[in-house]
């Protein structure tokens, strides 16, 4: 059995292009899924233990947060960045976000990454959000 980190599963589904939301609705659906086997397999009492034992699924927006494990994603996006891959380093920042979605460096670099790319609107967004979460850079 494979052991990854929370950093590394959220930096390859957002490699991967599945967004937040589809992740949380997987995780809700998948959550379903164990407690139907439990039942199946172990009876319906210990389906309804497994039930009120599993703790409830964070929101793809707001994770528990890993604040080391969000700076080494944005500190990868801007690696990317310098070297004009800027697709990839969206994806690291969007990453840093769901892990920290208060993190304004992340959005701040995202809007830079997005400005580089001619996604002014997206950027923009993105810039606002880091000032409204304090960015002073």
């Amino acid at each position: 059995m494979h052991r990854y980190s929370k950093s590394s599963l959220v930096y390859s589904v957002v490699r991967s292009g599945i967004t937040a939301e589809s992740v949380g609705n997987l995780a809700s659906i998948l959550a379903g899924a164990v407690s139907t086997i439990i039942g199946f397999y172990f009876g319906t009492r210990a389906a309804e233990e497994a039930r009120a034992t599993t703790p409830p699924t964070a929101s793809p927006t707001t994770p528990p947060t890993t604040p080391s494990t969000a700076e080494a994603l944005n500190k990868e996006g801007l690696k990317l960045a310098g070297s004009k891959k800027y697709e990839e380093a969206i994806k690291c920042f969007e990453a840093a976000i769901v892990l920290d979605p208060k993190y304004a460096e992340a959005w701040h670099n995202k809007g830079e990454a997005l400005k580089s790319l001619g996604r002014t609107t997206e950027a923009d967004a993105a810039f606002s959000k880091a000032k409204e979460l304090g960015y002073k850079g």
